[in-house]
């Protein structure tokens, strides 16, 4: 049995219910525009459960082969989503506070919290614990610009590109061509509600530059009716 699917939010869902329905079956899950976090995640939850998982294509692919012993645990901790907290970290980040987010921690299966090591590297201390990951931002003159790869955590990287305005040099989000094909045209947004704050942005085909300012404007931010972009900078 083949599934496709372009939101990768559907991913776990579809191996589980084709593995129980379908025990002899194989599942390719398929994300058109992310090239890695939806099935990495998926590989981590089945491996957990004994299934073999195979994944092919470098990461666009991942096929579930027959298995007769499946583990079943007894209990099994259920996370929150990962997508939910980027602004409050972000928020912590740009304005030098704490923040504490519960549900998640260094072995979530979730790749998107992979963003609380992206805040780490613009001056960010971050404390990893079983279940929870605590962030505190550094003094509001100390947040340095970096240049990264976000094409895995595309969605957290709209709350960088926000917080990057606060930095004191350039932060260079790269390889984020996918914000382009997702509830509204990403790139454009975010990089014309940005520019509305005063701030200077290069922006090419797969990357954009955040150069912040001395002084910022006060602005309306449109949403676009996206609510990431709501959420980013907010």
């Amino acid at each position: 049995m083949t599934a496709c699917c372009g939101d990768s939010t559907l991913h776990a869902q579809l191996a589980a219910a084709c593995t129980a329905a379908h025990p002899g079956s194989c599942l390719c899950t398929h994300c058109l525009h992310e090239r890695h976090s939806a099935e990495a995640d998926l590989h981590k939850i089945v491996v957990r459960l004994g299934i073999k998982a195979e994944q092919l294509d470098g990461c666009s692919t991942c096929t579930l082969h027959q298995t007769i012993n499946i583990t079943y645990q007894e209990k099994c901790y259920v996370e929150g989503d990962a997508l939910s907290v980027f602004h409050f970290w972000a928020g912590a980040v740009a304005t030098g506070s704490t923040m504490t987010i519960e549900s998640c921690g260094p072995e979530s299966v979730q790749g998107d919290v992979r963003f609380a090591e992206v805040m780490s590297l613009v001056g960010a201390q971050v404390q990893w614990q079983p279940y929870c990951i605590n962030i505190t931002g550094p003094q509001r003159d100390q947040l340095k610009g970096i240049e990264h790869d976000c094409n895995d955590i595309p969605d957290a990287a709209m709350s960088l590109a926000v917080a990057a305005v606060f930095a004191q040099g350039p932060t260079t989000i790269k390889h984020v061509f996918n914000w382009k094909v997702k509830e509204t045209e990403r790139m454009y947004a975010v990089v014309t509600e940005i520019r509305k704050l005063g701030v200077e942005v290069q922006e090419g085909r797969s990357y954009c530059t955040v150069m912040p300012p001395n002084t910022l404007k006060a602005a309306e931010i449109e949403t676009y009716h996206d609510y990431r972009m709501a959420m980013a900078f907010s």
